[in-house]
């Protein structure tokens, strides 16, 4: 085989092994989080935005992982040690390879069915609104008739806010605040962008109970974190069994979206807002000390692995990857 065809076939075989290593990895620990943890445990009342963040980071390490492998160490270690000459690969390198395809296709063609369906939605809902101006929205929002009581922070890049005209017309002004604030609270968060990535991800992860378990548990942290954001946790609370009670099933899943309601359980959160309320949890800080050691050792390990050495010593076992292969 040529240079650039052994090149790329190292690159999607690297991809593919290191999301699935990274995805047993995440596997277990999450299995061992789960033994340990009682099964009706809340979300971490006064730090649901660090346990959103814990969760994104176990669910997203394959992807990472496969990225930086493949894109930080690998990349450029074959290329500038890997002879020119032809040579044949390993089947089961190609096997890999072929692995590591299906993985980046699988990304793209999710990805891509997603943007359709949320720029399909927006223009839907768009036609059939009237606008709504509200103090508290950073950005324009609309009322759209729909027999679902859709609250909803839509799109990623330019996102737009929806309520559907019976929530307008059956909350309160205080309530009605107190929801906005949760939808901007999501905004700030990213969450509609962290949502596209982790639904488009095709990694090894997404193949198994595991990840949408961890997508599930993301997406409860996520929500409580964005309760946070309202200024009247009691408010919000009220708004939320109100909306519940219009709601005739579960509400459909929308794609880059942030929803209010969307199939879940809402007695959780309603419960944690009041405790939230009443017993008026602090906010706990973790020191900046920490994290910025740990920033330092992983600049300093980078330096370390991509120096010449360090790249050198990655072609090396590149090379003994394969020849383990054949």
């Amino acid at each position: 085989m040529e240079f650039p065809l052994r090149f790329g076939i190292v690159l999607l075989a690297t991809l593919f092994a290191t999301s699935t290593l990274a995805a047993v990895v995440s596997t277990l620990i999450w299995r061992l989080r789960s033994a340990t943890r009682p099964a009706d445990a809340d979300v971490d009342l006064a730090r649901p935005h660090g346990q959103a963040m814990r969760l994104l980071v176990l669910r997203a390490l394959p992807v990472l992982t496969g990225l930086v492998a493949t894109v930080l160490f690998t990349a450029p270690a074959f290329h500038l040690y890997e002879p020119r000459y032809v040579e044949d690969m390993p089947v089961a390198l190609i096997v890999l390879a072929a692995g590591g395809l299906m993985i980046l296709a699988g990304t793209i063609l999710r990805m891509g069915r997603i943007l359709v369906i949320t720029r399909r939605l927006r223009r839907a809902w768009t036609r059939s609104s009237r606008p709504l101006v509200h103090p508290r929205s950073p950005v324009p929002a609309f009322v759209v008739e729909s027999p679902f009581p859709i609250v909803a922070l839509l799109g990623v890049a330019k996102p737009l806010l929806f309520m559907a005209r019976q929530v307008v017309d059956t909350c309160s002004a205080a309530q009605l605040s107190a929801i906005v604030d949760h939808e901007c609270a999501h905004l700030r968060r990213w969450d509609n962008l962290t949502r596209l990535l982790l639904d488009a991800s095709f990694d090894p992860l997404a193949w198994t109970s595991t990840g949408r378990e961890l997508r599930a548990a993301w997406m409860e942290a996520a929500e409580q974190a964005a309760d946070d954001g309202a200024s009247d946790h009691i408010a919000l609370a009220e708004g939320l069994v109100r909306v519940a009670k219009l709601a005739p099933g579960h509400e459909p899943r929308i794609a880059a979206a942030s929803a209010l309601l969307e199939g879940q359980e809402i007695e959780r959160r309603v419960r944690r807002l009041i405790a939230v309320r009443h017993e008026c949890i602090a906010e706990r800080r973790r020191p900046v000390l920490p994290r910025a050691a740990l920033a330092a050792l992983v600049m300093l390990v980078f330096a370390a692995v991509m120096s010449d050495a360090g790249l050198r010593w990655t072609h090396d076992l590149i090379e003994l990857a394969v020849t383990g292969l054949r």
